[in-house]
């Protein structure tokens, strides 16, 4: 069964093992599931710098995700020190710093999980870990590093704590690509079981050939839920049907 209904022999090409014709950009037939291009071909080199290119683009987001970090956690921290200046109390200067500097290793986890789109609670952990550095910077700003000991109860907790809410900026992401989007609570989105009718109907109500476009999709997004995964095989299909 051809995926596109009136095929043109300048964008389509045809599967080896089943005759089907689709889209020439797609590697695997949507069909019968066998790829247009075996793994056989890639050469050991490419498969050997794969794990270093891999490993370089994660060192990347991470860094990206500690410049972001520095970035906002510097902006909330200097926002509550105008706020909370003015206050009395002893915990009110140190109140900033407790603020600012975790919420900034959230939102830089987060940026670099999603630069990296893998393993986003390390990555995250990482930047929650540099951005102890960040930290300690700007604790320096209204006290004097040296005053009452560097090696207190009070930094080690706030370093758990930034290195803390760097795991969960990836942890929030990660969640968000199982369709937990806090958009998805106020826009209505079609159901699961309403993108799978509209991938069936596409599909002449071939099942098995709707599972094979979904499986599809999962090789890009292993970890994504199947209500995403019917999503995202639904537009590829609109796409490619133009």
């Amino acid at each position: 069964m051809s995926i596109r209904s009136t095929p043109s022999e300048d964008s389509t090409i045809e599967c080896a093992h089943c005759g089907a014709s689709f889209y020439f950009e797609l590697t695997r037939c949507p069909n019968c599931g066998r790829n247009v291009y075996p793994l056989e071909t890639d050469s050991d080199d490419d498969r050997t710098d794969a794990p270093a290119a891999n490993n370089l683009a994660l060192i990347g987001a991470i860094l990206v995700g500690w410049v972001v970090s520095g970035l906002v956690g510097g902006v909330l921290f200097f926002g509550a020190r105008s706020i909370f200046g003015a206050v009395a109390a002893p915990w009110a200067s140190s109140l900033p710093l407790w603020i600012g500097v975790p919420l900034g290793a959230f939102a830089g986890a987060f940026v670099a999980a999603s630069i990296a789109k893998e393993k986003p609670r390390p990555v995250g952990g990482w930047v929650g870990g540099l951005t102890i550095l960040t930290g300690i910077v700007l604790s320096g700003v209204d006290h004097d590093l040296a005053e009452g000991g560097f090696w207190t109860l009070g930094n080690f907790i706030l370093w758990d704590l930034i290195v803390f809410f760097g795991f969960l900026g990836g942890e929030v992401w990660k969640r968000q690509q199982r369709d937990t989007v806090l958009q998805q609570l106020f826009v209505n989105w079609p159901g699961e079981a309403e993108l799978y009718a509209n991938l069936l109907a596409k599909c002449r109500q071939d099942a098995n050939q709707a599972e094979r476009l979904i499986e599809y999709e999962r090789q890009f997004m292993p970890n994504a839920t199947r209500r995403t995964l019917l999503e995202s095989a639904v537009q590829r299909w609109e796409r490619d049907n133009r």
